[in-house]
């Protein structure tokens, strides 16, 4: 019996991705079999850690900056993930933090 179930084939998108319980949650997908697309807002650098550590073990990754609290850039955000790995068929949000004095109101 496997510990993950196969998700060979499949694209999982996971926004948060480039540190704490996001980046866990990209690498079990990869281990898994996904194609994942690693999601920040601002940490590019660790998230293309991220990206590396699954392409190392064999798996598929591309880093996408967006903020997803802003409509458009999730707009964007799907295209840019269809266009490198394809549809997306997987969907993880890990809200990070924001200080209020950047929040979006």
């Amino acid at each position: 019996m496997a510990l993950y179930p196969d998700l060979a084939g499949k694209v999982a998108l996971v926004t948060g991705g480039s540190r704490g319980i996001g980046r866990a949650i990209a690498l079990v997908l990869a281990e898994a079999g996904a194609a994942v697309a690693v999601n920040c807002r601002e940490r590019a650098d660790a998230a293309a850690g991220v990206a590396r550590e699954i392409e190392a073990k064999g798996g598929r990754a591309v880093v996408v900056q967006a903020d997803v609290s802003v409509a458009a850039e999730v707009t964007e955000l799907a295209a840019a993930v269809a266009k490198e790995l394809g549809a997306v068929t997987s969907w993880s949000t890990t809200p990070g933090s924001r200080s209020p004095a950047r929040s979006r109101s």
